[in-house]
């Protein structure tokens, strides 16, 4: 299943596409999900593809709250619930973090009674 670019849009929390900054530089990058749909519980997650460049899943880290797991943990036996109004930071840790500018984003999760959501969105990383 495809979600639409604009419930996609509506989904990401506005300007939270950024580098996480360790010790002075860039370790990684995130963003942040707010769940408006109501109840839901992932299954799992596929790689990470910015504008072609394949991020691996057992980079990226889903964080719920003050918890925080690893994407590739993330299946039937360990599944991830979460509620309407939740919100769900995607962390990619990959070393490096991303150079400011315009990036297309596109991954897949796997949602019980749904199954594979492909999603793909545009969004600006600032300075």
């Amino acid at each position: 299943m495809k979600v639409p670019a604009f419930f996609v849009k509506k989904a990401i929390v506005k300007g939270s596409f950024r580098n996480v900054i360790e010790a002075g530089r860039p370790v990684g990058f995130e963003l942040t999900i707010k769940n408006k749909l109501g109840l839901g519980t992932l299954v799992g997650c596929s790689s990470v593809v910015i504008s072609g460049n394949d991020y691996p899943i057992d980079k990226l880290l889903v964080i719920k709250g003050d918890k925080e797991y690893s994407a590739s943990d993330i299946n039937e036996s360990m599944p991830l619930t979460f509620k309407f109004g939740d919100e769900i930071v995607l962390r990619m840790m990959d070393g490096k973090g991303l150079d400011p500018g315009k990036y297309e984003i596109s991954t897949a999760i796997d949602l019980v009674g749904i199954g594979r959501v492909d999603i793909s969105y545009k969004d600006e990383l600032k300075g």
